[in-house]
């Protein structure tokens, strides 16, 4: 029954979904605790920093000018110039 009291919680759409969700289930929370479990079930997303937008996809191969590097190799940092690809 537990598992699926906290399925039905992950389910909800809003603190006061969660209040009632509750009270079908027997037990009594306060309109804060709805909140803060609400808030713990569906953390809201934060913003990338500019490190982690140039590791996702598309972002790996800019020069800091925009132009795309076709030498840059993401896997091997240790990489000498000697290396790069040649085209």
């Amino acid at each position: 029954m537990e598992k699926e009291l906290i399925l039905k919680a992950k389910k909800a759409e809003s603190p006061e979904e969660l209040v009632a969700i509750a009270k079908a289930n027997g037990m009594e929370i306060t309109d804060e605790e709805a909140k803060a479990y609400f808030a713990q079930l569906h953390p809201k997303a934060s913003e990338l920093s500019d490190d982690e937008l140039d590791n996702v996809a598309g972002g790996g191969c800019q020069a800091k000018d925009g132009r795309l590097d076709l030498n840059k190799d993401l896997t091997t940092p240790h990489r000498k110039d000697s290396d790069k690809l040649k085209f």
